[in-house]
């Protein structure tokens, strides 16, 4: 059985190689090359880099809310709640982001993110961003054209609610 921390690390790695062009993109200024290969083949841990450079890696990849639900992922996970990270992750997040647009949060859609000169991230399609009246955000990237989301905010909420887990 694996342990939370090699969960973490490859529910991590997977989602570098989704969202970043490169690995080096991501962990330049992070990390240098040997410790993350270190980190990749279970050498090392993430949770013993500097907590510096822990908290950059979750910066990168997760918003602070998201942060804050890959806490409670882990801690179903040592809890034998749940049994994967991701699985637990995903569905908290989920969960979430359908409490707050019950609860009046705004959707957006954007068809790719802003790149800026030196950007490592992948253009990764359309991604949807539920945001509540505090700021607090959830981001999804989804495998659907952005002009294929409704547009309105009653029409997205209700495609939302009705239709978004089949994306």
């Amino acid at each position: 059985m694996k342990t939370i921390e090699q969960l973490e690390t490859e529910f991590v790695v997977k989602l570098v190689n989704q969202r970043f062009k490169s690995e080096r993109g991501f962990y330049h200024d992070i990390l240098n090359q040997r410790s993350w290969d270190r980190i990749k083949l279970g050498e090392s841990k993430l949770w013993n880099t500097t907590a510096k450079n822990y908290q950059k890696i979750l910066d990168r990849l997760f918003s602070p809310y998201e942060q804050y639900l890959l806490k409670i992922a882990r801690q179903h996970v040592q809890l034998n709640i749940e049994s994967d990270l991701e699985v637990a992750y995903n569905n908290l997040k989920l969960k979430h982001a359908k409490h707050m647009v019950k609860n009046g949060a705004q959707i957006s859609v954007n068809s790719a993110f802003e790149t800026y000169p030196g950007d490592e991230r992948k253009n990764p399609g359309t991604t949807l961003k539920v945001e509540d009246e505090l700021g607090n955000y959830l981001t999804f990237f989804i495998s659907v054209p952005s002009h294929q989301v409704p547009s309105g905010r009653e029409n997205r909420r209700k495609w939302f609610e009705e239709d978004f887990e089949k994306v």
